[in-house]
């Protein structure tokens, strides 16, 4: 025997969206459904048959909305699926909403309001385009003045509870560092229907046609076309289909550039690193070392400036004290014995001392050039950025250097004497010339306006 059957007198058109919307403004933002193919019906969700409808669109909190395996009367079916418009609600808890100390969830899962302190927005990276559209369009500038707004800060959703038979998957538009999801879609099960969460605060109107569009696909008996349909490429003109192949070729053309600059960004960032390796070990040196390697690194700077550099360690019998350094100039017999020495705070006055006992012991040598001066190179408060580094030279050490007709020179003037020569902004002749003819010391002040 064949069962024909029922014939439904008052069938609706699908699809058939309850709104569920306490706030006024919202109510009145939603307006626009009415004139969408469907029915709407504006009722509370706890007195609604949900086998005669096909969506709930709501600014309910979550708890109210899921099922529980108690009582499964007072909730949503779980093959309907709801547009969440999330409102914040202060007197709920930061975790739970509702009455989580009255509700048993049992094995149940389901999605609290829940805040992040936080002001960081991740966007993970299987967004699709269309989703970052709207995220940039409608949604980011929502969320970027929440947190000028003191109070609550982020607020989105987070999963609580277990469930080994109908788990919560989520996947966020957008999340907070702590995983709170401020948009996205949820299913309940893995085969479940999609639910979408979108702020109340952002304009609902395209992401509701966003997910009817979906839902066109996912659920064809329950969405049989999407709100802007007429729009479709099934029912636009020739001339639409022209400006569209326009977009679409423009959009190509955007994302083969997108993929060079990716490639020309990261091939240019590979060759930083190595660069940037490089001068960590080279002359950056004389901004962060001292001993050996800050001697190396301040005789390649002199050298770099054309002074003729001879380290001294391999001239003098082994065990006696020396200076680091000698440096010529390329004509003359003019000469200066370098000291160098890196330190966690100011000049080390015992250095030039030292130095000056280096020198006097030099000029008692024969051949000897007369002309002979000591230059003590400090790379002071070595770990301190350059230029937030304090003077710590004191006037009556200047004035005693001055005397000795020697000089000092903090090394990171070295470093930007060295990088202007190299990049064509000062010739080395007169970098050398400013070097020799200062007295007292020599500061990171005076090589940036060497000219």
């Amino acid at each position: 025997m064949n069962l024909v059957p029922d014939r439904i007198l008052n069938e609706q058109l699908r699809p058939r969206i309850v709104v569920h919307v306490e706030d006024p403004g919202l109510r009145a933002v939603l307006e626009v459904l009415e004139s969408w193919p469907g029915t709407i019906t504006h009722a509370h969700a706890e007195h609604v048959h949900w086998r005669e409808h096909d969506l709930l669109i709501t600014d309910t909190p979550p708890i109210r909305i899921h099922p529980f395996d108690h009582d499964p009367q007072r909730f949503v079916a779980r093959n309907t699926p709801v547009f969440h418009l999330l409102q914040y609600h202060p007197d709920y808890s930061p975790v739970d909403v509702g009455q989580p100390n009255t509700i048993d969830l049992g094995s149940t899962e389901i999605l609290t309001l829940a805040v992040s302190g936080g002001a960081q927005l991740m966007v993970p990276e299987d967004v699709d385009a269309e989703v970052n559209q709207l995220i940039r369009q409608s949604l980011y500038p929502e969320l970027a003045q929440r947190m000028l707004e003191p109070g609550h800060g982020q607020w989105g959703v987070k999963v609580q509870g277990k469930s080994a038979e109908s788990p919560i998957v989520v996947h966020p538009f957008v999340r907070s560092q702590n995983r709170v999801m401020l948009a996205g879609t949820y299913r309940r099960g893995v085969d479940g229907v999609t639910n979408y969460v979108v702020p109340a605060d952002a304009d609902p109107i395209p992401w509701i046609k966003l997910a009817l569009r979906r839902w066109a696909q996912e659920l064809p008996d329950q969405f049989p076309s999407a709100p802007d349909w007429q729009h479709s490429d099934t029912w636009t003109t020739p001339a639409e289909h022209r400006v569209r192949d326009r977009i679409d070729a423009a959009n190509v053309a955007l994302e083969q550039a997108k993929a060079e600059h990716a490639l020309i960004v990261g091939a240019a960032e590979t060759e930083l690193d190595g660069l940037r390796a490089a001068a960590d070990v080279g002359p950056r040196r004389l901004l962060t070392d001292d001993g050996e390697t800050l001697v190396a690194a301040v005789a390649e700077a002199l050298a770099v400036l054309g002074f003729t550099v001879h380290d001294m360690d391999g001239v003098y019998p082994e065990g006696e004290r020396h200076e680091d350094l000698q440096i010529r100039e390329t004509v003359g017999d003019w000469i200066a014995l370098v000291e160098v020495t890196g330190t966690l705070r100011g000049v080390q006055q015992e250095k030039w001392r030292k130095l000056h006992s280096h020198l006097t012991a030099y000029l008692r040598r024969p051949h000897a050039a007369r002309s002979a001066v000591p230059w003590l190179v400090v790379n002071q408060e070595r770990q301190a950025e350059p230029d937030a580094r304090a003077d710590l030279w004191q006037a009556s050490f200047r004035e005693e250097i001055a005397d000795q007709r020697g000089l000092g020179i903090e090394s990171p003037a070295l470093f930007v004497l060295a990088n202007r020569v190299q990049a064509g902004d000062l010739d080395r002749t007169r970098a050398r010339a400013a070097l020799r003819e200062a007295t007292g010391v020599f500061t990171l002040a005076q090589a940036r306006s060497t000219s």
